[in-house]
Protein backbone atom coordinates (compact mmCIF):
# COMPACT_ATOMS: atom_id res chain seq x y z
CA UNK A 1 0.00 0.00 0.00
CA UNK A 2 1.69 3.36 -0.84
CA UNK A 3 2.07 5.76 1.70
CA UNK A 4 1.21 9.43 1.32
CA UNK A 5 4.12 12.05 0.26
CA UNK A 6 4.53 14.03 3.60
CA UNK A 7 6.67 16.70 3.65
CA UNK A 8 8.31 18.35 7.00
CA UNK A 9 9.80 21.74 6.84
CA UNK A 10 12.04 23.14 9.22
CA UNK A 11 12.83 26.88 8.12
CA UNK A 12 16.15 28.65 9.99
CA UNK A 13 15.18 31.92 10.85
CA UNK A 14 18.97 32.93 11.23
CA UNK A 15 20.06 31.91 7.46
CA UNK A 16 16.06 31.98 6.23
CA UNK A 17 17.30 28.55 5.09
CA UNK A 18 14.90 25.77 4.65
CA UNK A 19 15.12 21.84 5.67
CA UNK A 20 12.25 19.01 4.92
CA UNK A 21 12.69 15.30 5.68
CA UNK A 22 10.52 13.80 2.73
CA UNK A 23 8.62 10.28 2.52
CA UNK A 24 7.63 8.97 -1.05
CA UNK A 25 5.32 6.40 -2.21
CA UNK A 26 8.61 3.96 -2.53
CA UNK A 27 11.27 5.99 0.04
CA UNK A 28 11.14 5.82 3.64
CA UNK A 29 14.10 6.96 5.97
CA UNK A 30 14.21 5.19 9.64
CA UNK A 31 14.76 7.01 12.40
CA UNK A 32 18.28 5.75 12.03
CA UNK A 33 19.49 7.05 8.69
CA UNK A 34 17.65 10.50 9.49
CA UNK A 35 20.11 11.60 11.99
CA UNK A 36 22.68 10.45 9.23
CA UNK A 37 21.12 12.62 6.06
CA UNK A 38 23.18 14.83 4.10
CA UNK A 39 21.22 18.57 2.56
CA UNK A 40 21.09 17.85 -1.20
CA UNK A 41 22.78 20.87 -3.14
CA UNK A 42 19.57 22.40 -4.07
CA UNK A 43 18.45 26.48 -3.43
CA UNK A 44 18.55 27.94 -0.41
CA UNK A 45 15.88 30.19 0.89
CA UNK A 46 17.93 33.14 1.03
CA UNK A 47 17.10 36.59 -0.37
CA UNK A 48 18.33 36.20 -3.82
CA UNK A 49 16.34 33.33 -4.06
CA UNK A 50 13.70 35.20 -3.35
CA UNK A 51 14.04 38.31 -5.50
CA UNK A 52 14.59 36.00 -8.00
CA UNK A 53 11.56 33.95 -7.81
CA UNK A 54 9.69 37.15 -7.82
CA UNK A 55 10.72 36.85 -11.43
CA UNK A 56 8.52 33.42 -11.93
CA UNK A 57 5.72 32.40 -13.04
CA UNK A 58 3.47 31.57 -10.31
CA UNK A 59 1.45 29.35 -8.97
CA UNK A 60 4.22 26.96 -8.27
CA UNK A 61 4.39 23.41 -8.59
CA UNK A 62 4.59 20.88 -5.98
CA UNK A 63 7.75 19.70 -7.55
CA UNK A 64 9.65 23.40 -7.42
CA UNK A 65 8.52 23.44 -4.05
CA UNK A 66 10.29 20.41 -2.72
CA UNK A 67 13.08 21.93 -4.85
CA UNK A 68 13.45 24.62 -2.64
CA UNK A 69 12.92 22.87 0.59
CA UNK A 70 14.56 20.05 -0.49
CA UNK A 71 16.26 17.23 1.83
CA UNK A 72 17.02 14.38 -0.36
CA UNK A 73 16.07 10.99 1.40
CA UNK A 74 19.41 9.73 -0.32
CA UNK A 75 20.53 9.36 -4.24
CA UNK A 76 17.50 7.20 -5.29
CA UNK A 77 14.73 9.32 -3.36
CA UNK A 78 12.79 10.36 -5.53
CA UNK A 79 11.25 13.46 -6.01
CA UNK A 80 7.19 14.24 -5.05
CA UNK A 81 5.37 14.09 -8.47
CA UNK A 82 3.04 16.94 -9.46
CA UNK A 83 0.41 17.27 -7.04
CA UNK A 84 0.74 14.70 -4.72
CA UNK A 85 2.18 16.39 -1.47
CA UNK A 86 -0.72 14.54 0.92
CA UNK A 87 0.85 16.51 4.20
CA UNK A 88 3.04 19.44 4.67
CA UNK A 89 4.79 20.35 7.89
CA UNK A 90 6.46 23.60 7.99
CA UNK A 91 7.88 23.79 11.59
CA UNK A 92 9.35 27.42 11.52
CA UNK A 93 7.55 28.95 9.41
CA UNK A 94 9.23 32.92 8.37
CA UNK A 95 7.81 35.70 6.10
CA UNK A 96 10.31 33.80 3.31
CA UNK A 97 9.18 30.84 3.60
CA UNK A 98 5.63 31.92 3.32
CA UNK A 99 6.58 34.01 0.30
CA UNK A 100 7.08 31.09 -1.58
CA UNK A 101 4.49 28.63 -0.02
CA UNK A 102 0.91 31.08 -0.63
CA UNK A 103 1.47 31.73 -4.60
CA UNK A 104 2.01 27.77 -4.79
CA UNK A 105 -1.08 26.80 -2.54
CA UNK A 106 -3.77 27.25 -4.20
CA UNK A 107 -2.49 24.10 -7.14
CA UNK A 108 -1.97 21.74 -3.49
CA UNK A 109 -5.01 19.86 -4.93
CA UNK A 110 -4.07 16.92 -3.25
CA UNK A 111 -2.90 18.27 0.27
CA UNK A 112 -5.68 16.94 2.96
CA UNK A 113 -3.42 18.21 6.28
CA UNK A 114 -1.27 21.82 6.44
CA UNK A 115 0.64 22.96 9.84
CA UNK A 116 2.16 26.31 9.77
CA UNK A 117 4.13 27.07 13.03
CA UNK A 118 6.78 29.94 14.14
CA UNK A 119 7.86 30.59 17.25
CA UNK A 120 7.36 34.47 16.68
CA UNK A 121 3.56 35.33 16.32
CA UNK A 122 2.93 35.79 12.71
CA UNK A 123 2.49 39.19 10.71
CA UNK A 124 -1.12 39.96 10.23
CA UNK A 125 -0.02 40.80 6.31
CA UNK A 126 0.91 37.14 6.30
CA UNK A 127 -2.05 35.52 7.88
CA UNK A 128 -4.03 37.46 4.93
CA UNK A 129 -1.88 36.12 2.32
CA UNK A 130 -2.63 32.44 3.82
CA UNK A 131 -6.16 33.43 3.72
CA UNK A 132 -5.92 34.23 0.47
CA UNK A 133 -4.34 31.52 -0.96
CA UNK A 134 -6.50 28.90 1.30
CA UNK A 135 -9.59 30.55 -0.31
CA UNK A 136 -8.38 29.98 -3.95
CA UNK A 137 -7.46 26.26 -3.08
CA UNK A 138 -11.37 26.09 -1.48
CA UNK A 139 -12.52 27.31 -4.68
CA UNK A 140 -11.56 24.58 -6.60
CA UNK A 141 -13.72 21.22 -6.46
CA UNK A 142 -10.35 19.38 -6.71
CA UNK A 143 -8.88 20.47 -3.41
CA UNK A 144 -8.88 17.77 -0.38
CA UNK A 145 -7.33 20.12 1.94
CA UNK A 146 -9.64 18.72 6.02
CA UNK A 147 -6.89 19.43 8.07
CA UNK A 148 -5.48 22.51 9.35
CA UNK A 149 -2.64 23.87 12.23
CA UNK A 150 -1.29 27.24 12.26
CA UNK A 151 -0.18 29.02 15.15
CA UNK A 152 0.73 31.77 16.73
CA UNK A 153 -1.75 33.82 15.31
CA UNK A 154 -2.15 37.78 16.67
CA UNK A 155 -5.90 37.70 17.29
CA UNK A 156 -8.95 35.19 17.08
CA UNK A 157 -10.26 37.46 14.80
CA UNK A 158 -7.65 35.81 12.49
CA UNK A 159 -8.75 32.09 13.21
CA UNK A 160 -12.36 33.14 11.84
CA UNK A 161 -10.87 34.42 8.62
CA UNK A 162 -9.09 31.03 8.11
CA UNK A 163 -11.91 29.22 8.64
CA UNK A 164 -14.66 31.68 6.41
CA UNK A 165 -11.63 31.03 4.00
CA UNK A 166 -11.72 27.24 3.44
CA UNK A 167 -15.16 25.92 5.37
CA UNK A 168 -14.70 23.01 4.86
CA UNK A 169 -11.78 22.33 7.11
CA UNK A 170 -12.67 19.34 9.51
CA UNK A 171 -10.06 19.87 11.53
CA UNK A 172 -8.66 23.27 12.85
CA UNK A 173 -5.71 23.69 15.17
CA UNK A 174 -4.91 27.36 15.91
CA UNK A 175 -2.72 29.16 19.03
CA UNK A 176 -3.04 32.73 19.43
CA UNK A 177 -1.19 35.32 21.29
CA UNK A 178 -2.26 39.11 21.51
CA UNK A 179 0.12 41.00 19.21
CA UNK A 180 0.83 44.82 20.76
CA UNK A 181 1.23 45.98 16.84
CA UNK A 182 -2.26 45.09 15.54
CA UNK A 183 -4.56 47.74 14.67
CA UNK A 184 -7.72 47.78 16.73
CA UNK A 185 -10.10 47.76 14.01
CA UNK A 186 -8.89 45.60 11.50
CA UNK A 187 -11.69 43.40 11.37
CA UNK A 188 -15.16 43.22 11.25
CA UNK A 189 -16.57 40.18 11.46
CA UNK A 190 -20.38 39.10 12.37
CA UNK A 191 -20.99 36.46 14.48
CA UNK A 192 -23.87 34.87 12.54
CA UNK A 193 -24.63 30.70 13.15
CA UNK A 194 -26.59 30.59 10.23
CA UNK A 195 -24.02 28.63 8.09
CA UNK A 196 -22.95 24.95 9.49
CA UNK A 197 -19.37 23.67 9.50
CA UNK A 198 -17.99 20.50 9.19
CA UNK A 199 -15.95 20.61 11.43
CA UNK A 200 -15.29 17.52 14.09
CA UNK A 201 -11.90 18.68 15.76
CA UNK A 202 -10.63 22.14 17.13
CA UNK A 203 -8.02 23.03 19.27
CA UNK A 204 -7.70 26.49 20.31
CA UNK A 205 -4.79 27.77 22.73
CA UNK A 206 -4.85 31.38 23.62
CA UNK A 207 -2.37 33.35 25.77
CA UNK A 208 -4.59 36.28 26.16
CA UNK A 209 -6.93 37.27 29.28
CA UNK A 210 -8.96 39.63 27.19
CA UNK A 211 -10.19 37.48 24.06
CA UNK A 212 -13.34 38.00 22.80
CA UNK A 213 -14.59 33.90 23.37
CA UNK A 214 -17.63 35.30 21.11
CA UNK A 215 -15.94 34.04 18.57
CA UNK A 216 -15.34 30.26 20.46
CA UNK A 217 -19.17 30.01 21.17
CA UNK A 218 -19.95 31.08 17.44
CA UNK A 219 -17.55 28.84 15.96
CA UNK A 220 -19.39 26.24 18.08
CA UNK A 221 -22.52 26.56 17.47
CA UNK A 222 -22.34 26.35 14.17
CA UNK A 223 -20.26 23.32 14.36
CA UNK A 224 -22.89 20.15 15.22
CA UNK A 225 -20.59 17.73 14.58
CA UNK A 226 -17.51 18.35 16.66
CA UNK A 227 -16.41 15.15 18.39
CA UNK A 228 -13.38 16.77 20.05
CA UNK A 229 -12.34 19.84 21.68
CA UNK A 230 -9.27 20.90 23.00
CA UNK A 231 -9.62 24.84 24.60
CA UNK A 232 -6.51 26.17 26.47
CA UNK A 233 -5.86 29.30 28.26
CA UNK A 234 -9.35 31.04 28.40
CA UNK A 235 -9.66 33.11 31.62
CA UNK A 236 -12.13 35.95 30.87
CA UNK A 237 -14.50 36.65 33.70
CA UNK A 238 -18.00 37.09 34.45
CA UNK A 239 -20.28 34.55 32.71
CA UNK A 240 -18.33 34.21 29.66
CA UNK A 241 -17.37 30.56 30.32
CA UNK A 242 -20.77 29.79 31.60
CA UNK A 243 -21.98 30.31 27.73
CA UNK A 244 -19.66 28.30 26.48
CA UNK A 245 -19.84 25.54 28.44
CA UNK A 246 -23.91 25.78 27.80
CA UNK A 247 -23.26 26.15 23.85
CA UNK A 248 -21.51 22.99 24.40
CA UNK A 249 -24.79 21.25 25.91
CA UNK A 250 -26.99 22.59 23.39
CA UNK A 251 -25.04 22.43 20.16
CA UNK A 252 -22.26 20.10 20.51
CA UNK A 253 -24.09 16.78 21.48
CA UNK A 254 -21.66 14.00 19.33
CA UNK A 255 -18.69 15.50 21.84
CA UNK A 256 -16.76 12.45 22.35
CA UNK A 257 -13.16 14.10 23.40
CA UNK A 258 -13.51 17.64 26.03
CA UNK A 259 -10.50 18.59 27.46
CA UNK A 260 -10.12 21.84 29.48
CA UNK A 261 -6.68 23.08 30.32
CA UNK A 262 -5.90 26.02 32.16
CA UNK A 263 -9.22 27.85 32.28
CA UNK A 264 -11.34 29.81 35.39
CA UNK A 265 -13.84 27.30 35.25
CA UNK A 266 -14.94 28.34 39.05
CA UNK A 267 -18.64 29.26 39.55
CA UNK A 268 -19.04 26.87 36.39
CA UNK A 269 -20.13 23.86 38.05
CA UNK A 270 -24.35 23.93 37.09
CA UNK A 271 -23.23 24.22 33.59
CA UNK A 272 -20.73 21.53 33.77
CA UNK A 273 -23.19 18.87 35.63
CA UNK A 274 -25.98 19.82 32.47
CA UNK A 275 -23.06 19.26 30.23
CA UNK A 276 -23.00 15.91 31.05
CA UNK A 277 -26.55 14.91 30.73
CA UNK A 278 -26.98 12.57 28.09
CA UNK A 279 -23.50 13.47 26.42
CA UNK A 280 -21.43 10.94 24.67
CA UNK A 281 -18.24 11.71 26.09
CA UNK A 282 -15.51 8.97 26.47
CA UNK A 283 -12.94 11.48 27.88
CA UNK A 284 -13.19 14.34 29.93
CA UNK A 285 -9.77 16.40 31.28
CA UNK A 286 -10.34 19.66 33.50
CA UNK A 287 -6.67 20.53 34.49
CA UNK A 288 -5.56 23.80 35.89
CA UNK A 289 -9.51 24.57 36.08
CA UNK A 290 -10.29 25.74 39.56
CA UNK A 291 -13.16 24.17 39.25
CA UNK A 292 -14.31 23.75 42.88
CA UNK A 293 -12.39 27.08 44.33
CA UNK A 294 -15.83 29.44 44.81
CA UNK A 295 -17.77 26.55 46.61
CA UNK A 296 -19.30 27.27 49.35
CA UNK A 297 -18.74 22.99 50.51
CA UNK A 298 -16.18 21.41 48.18
CA UNK A 299 -17.29 18.01 49.26
CA UNK A 300 -21.04 18.41 48.54
CA UNK A 301 -20.10 20.00 45.16
CA UNK A 302 -17.37 16.87 44.82
CA UNK A 303 -20.37 14.97 45.41
CA UNK A 304 -22.52 16.22 42.66
CA UNK A 305 -19.93 15.90 40.35
CA UNK A 306 -19.45 12.22 40.83
CA UNK A 307 -23.08 11.81 40.96
CA UNK A 308 -23.35 13.23 37.15
CA UNK A 309 -20.19 11.46 35.59
CA UNK A 310 -21.14 7.97 37.09
CA UNK A 311 -24.26 8.32 34.55
CA UNK A 312 -22.22 8.95 31.70
CA UNK A 313 -22.17 5.19 30.00
CA UNK A 314 -19.36 5.98 27.80
CA UNK A 315 -16.87 7.67 30.19
CA UNK A 316 -13.63 5.94 30.18
CA UNK A 317 -10.76 8.70 30.96
CA UNK A 318 -11.22 11.44 33.33
CA UNK A 319 -8.65 13.88 34.83
CA UNK A 320 -8.87 16.28 37.65
CA UNK A 321 -5.39 17.03 37.57
CA UNK A 322 -4.69 20.51 39.22
CA UNK A 323 -8.34 21.21 40.98
CA UNK A 324 -6.62 21.28 44.45
CA UNK A 325 -9.46 18.61 45.35
CA UNK A 326 -6.43 17.71 48.84
CA UNK A 327 -9.06 15.74 51.11
CA UNK A 328 -12.15 15.57 48.36
CA UNK A 329 -10.17 13.24 46.65
CA UNK A 330 -12.12 10.46 49.05
CA UNK A 331 -15.34 11.34 47.83
CA UNK A 332 -14.33 10.32 44.15
CA UNK A 333 -13.63 6.51 45.32
CA UNK A 334 -17.77 6.48 45.10
CA UNK A 335 -17.17 6.72 40.95
CA UNK A 336 -17.41 3.10 41.55
CA UNK A 337 -19.88 2.31 44.05
CA UNK A 338 -23.59 1.09 43.90
CA UNK A 339 -25.25 -0.36 41.10
CA UNK A 340 -24.29 2.36 38.29
CA UNK A 341 -20.38 1.90 39.09
CA UNK A 342 -18.42 4.15 36.36
CA UNK A 343 -17.23 2.37 33.48
CA UNK A 344 -14.12 5.02 33.87
CA UNK A 345 -10.44 3.06 33.44
CA UNK A 346 -8.11 5.82 33.50
CA UNK A 347 -8.18 8.53 36.74
CA UNK A 348 -6.03 10.85 36.41
CA UNK A 349 -5.51 13.18 40.29
CA UNK A 350 -2.10 14.11 40.48
CA UNK A 351 -0.72 17.30 41.10
CA UNK A 352 -4.15 18.13 43.63
CA UNK A 353 -2.13 18.12 47.29
CA UNK A 354 -3.40 14.77 48.49
CA UNK A 355 -1.56 14.29 51.88
CA UNK A 356 -0.64 10.47 52.56
CA UNK A 357 -3.55 10.63 55.09
CA UNK A 358 -5.97 11.42 52.73
CA UNK A 359 -4.52 8.82 50.03
CA UNK A 360 -5.14 6.11 52.28
CA UNK A 361 -8.46 7.02 52.79
CA UNK A 362 -9.63 6.91 49.17
CA UNK A 363 -7.62 3.81 48.40
CA UNK A 364 -9.74 1.94 51.57
CA UNK A 365 -13.21 3.36 50.42
CA UNK A 366 -11.73 1.94 46.75
CA UNK A 367 -11.23 -1.25 47.36
CA UNK A 368 -14.21 -1.01 49.28
CA UNK A 369 -16.29 -0.93 46.38
CA UNK A 370 -13.37 -2.56 44.46
CA UNK A 371 -13.96 -1.51 40.91
CA UNK A 372 -15.01 -4.04 38.22
CA UNK A 373 -13.11 -2.04 35.00
CA UNK A 374 -9.00 -2.59 35.04
CA UNK A 375 -8.06 0.88 36.63
CA UNK A 376 -4.82 3.33 35.78
CA UNK A 377 -4.75 5.64 38.60
CA UNK A 378 -2.02 8.83 38.33
CA UNK A 379 -1.03 10.17 41.73
CA UNK A 380 1.93 12.06 40.53
CA UNK A 381 3.36 15.41 41.79
CA UNK A 382 1.48 14.66 45.20
CA UNK A 383 3.46 15.10 48.57
CA UNK A 384 3.97 11.81 49.74
CA UNK A 385 6.97 12.98 51.23
CA UNK A 386 5.15 14.69 54.05
CA UNK A 387 4.37 10.75 55.61
CA UNK A 388 5.96 8.29 53.81
CA UNK A 389 4.68 5.25 55.87
CA UNK A 390 1.40 6.30 55.66
CA UNK A 391 2.08 7.04 51.77
CA UNK A 392 3.21 3.63 51.06
CA UNK A 393 0.52 1.76 53.19
CA UNK A 394 -1.81 3.59 50.74
CA UNK A 395 0.13 2.31 47.76
CA UNK A 396 -0.17 -1.42 49.35
CA UNK A 397 -3.91 -1.12 49.27
CA UNK A 398 -3.77 0.16 46.15
CA UNK A 399 -1.80 -2.45 44.65
CA UNK A 400 -4.59 -4.09 42.49
CA UNK A 401 -4.68 -1.16 40.49
CA UNK A 402 -2.50 0.22 37.50
CA UNK A 403 -0.24 3.30 39.46
CA UNK A 404 1.18 6.19 37.27
CA UNK A 405 4.08 7.82 40.56
CA UNK A 406 6.68 9.67 40.44
CA UNK A 407 10.04 9.07 42.30
CA UNK A 408 12.24 11.83 43.76
CA UNK A 409 10.09 14.83 43.07
CA UNK A 410 9.65 17.00 46.24
CA UNK A 411 6.35 18.35 47.59
CA UNK A 412 8.09 21.76 48.27
CA UNK A 413 7.25 22.52 44.53
CA UNK A 414 3.31 21.83 45.20
CA UNK A 415 3.39 23.83 48.20
CA UNK A 416 4.35 27.21 46.41
CA UNK A 417 2.60 26.67 43.26
CA UNK A 418 -0.87 25.34 45.92
CA UNK A 419 -0.05 28.19 48.11
CA UNK A 420 0.72 31.39 45.20
CA UNK A 421 -2.75 29.87 43.87
CA UNK A 422 -4.78 30.31 46.80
Amino acid sequence: MKKPNQICCTSEISSASAEVEALHPHTEASDAEEDHLTASKRPRLDTMVLEKSEELDFPVDPHVLCQTFGFSAGPSAEVCSWGQIDCLKIKSCTPDSLKVLSPALPTFFCLRSLTLQNSSIFKENDVLEVAAALKKLSDSSCSSLTELSIGVLPSIEFMMTLVESFPRLTSLSVEIQKSIWLPLAIFNHSLSTESELPLEKLTVKISDDETDVRFITSLLSRSPHLTTLHLVGMRPTGSTQKRLISTLSVSNRHLRFLNFEDMKLCGCLPEILNLLTGCKLEELQLSDCRLLENCVNQEDSVQQLVAALKVVPSLCKLSLAQNRLTKSVCILAHLFSGSSESPIKHLDISSNFILPADLLEFAKRLRSHSPLQALTLDLRKNPADRDLDTWNKALQRLHPFRLILDNGWKSTDTMVDHVSNM
